[in-house]
């Protein structure tokens, strides 16, 4: 589902260029929860940029879904990120005028006009977040939790084949992250979605199936879960604000 080949980015700056990530070579199957960590800096942000396809490797092949997508068209990139790649944020990334009914829509409704068939599955969604009874609430009247939910739900809507999270329970309490991470496992294991999750936070990274540790843009360590649980994250560290940047279209 995931393939990345000798894949490298460099970003230039005024005194010298700086290699975010160095030759990364990685495979992800139809299905898998995989973690990622790792400390600030080491390229975390930047390789799910190049996943989400928001931003392009400076050298090597990325292929999602079967698409290579150093291939395409900037165009087609945008129509592949809305309908194959579902995301899910840190702050949420809701509009605070629409309902919770409307965010979930969102991804359809940049691509075209509502059905009611659309209304009724964002419904559906909801309700299967535990989030029936907010169908038509504002984010202003929701607590962090039940936002976050919305995000999860919008990213389920055009069911999407791959799902990146960016430090998806960041912001909230230890019984809103723990949902949290429950619905995107069980996304992974009974719909076979991809999920790939940065975190900081080597108990959220527990939930998914596998763990890669990221230091001075090279993979460290890549194993199962139940085998290989390091702490990137220094006891008594605060989280490090994400990098990643949201889509426009």
């Amino acid at each position: 589902m995931i393939e990345l080949q000798r894949v490298s980015k460099n970003y230039d700056h005024l005194e010298q260029p700086v290699t975010a990530l160095r030759e990364i070579d990685l495979q992800v199957g139809r299905g898998e929860f995989v973690a990622i960590m790792g400390p600030s800096g080491s390229g975390k942000s930047t390789l799910l940029n190049l996943l989400s396809a928001l931003d392009k490797p400076t050298s090597g092949r990325i292929v999602l879904a079967g698409a290579d997508i150093g291939a395409m068209t900037d165009d087609a990139v945008t129509t592949f990120r809305r309908e194959k790649i579902g995301l899910i944020f840190q702050f949420f990334n809701l509009l605070p005028t629409m309902t919770a009914v409307e965010n979930v829509l969102l991804p359809v409704l940049l691509a075209r006009r509502a059905t009611e068939a659309d209304r009724q599955k964002a419904v559906r969604l909801l309700e299967q977040v535990g989030l029936g009874h907010r169908l038509t609430h504002k984010p202003s009247a929701m607590s962090g939790g039940e936002m976050q939910r919305v995000a999860v739900a919008r990213a389920f809507m055009t069911e999407p084949p791959i799902l990146l999270a960016d430090e998806p329970t960041g912001n909230l309490d230890s019984n809103s992250g723990t949902e949290v991470l429950r619905l995107l496992r069980r996304q992974a294991e009974e719909h076979g979605t991809t999920v790939v999750m940065v975190t900081h936070d080597a108990n959220a990274a527990r939930v998914g199936s596998r763990l890669i540790v990221i230091r001075d843009g090279r993979i460290q360590s890549d194993a199962p879960v139940a085998t290989s649980a390091p702490s990137a994250q220094p006891a008594g560290q605060p989280p490090e604000q994400s990098s990643y940047a949201a889509p426009t279209a």
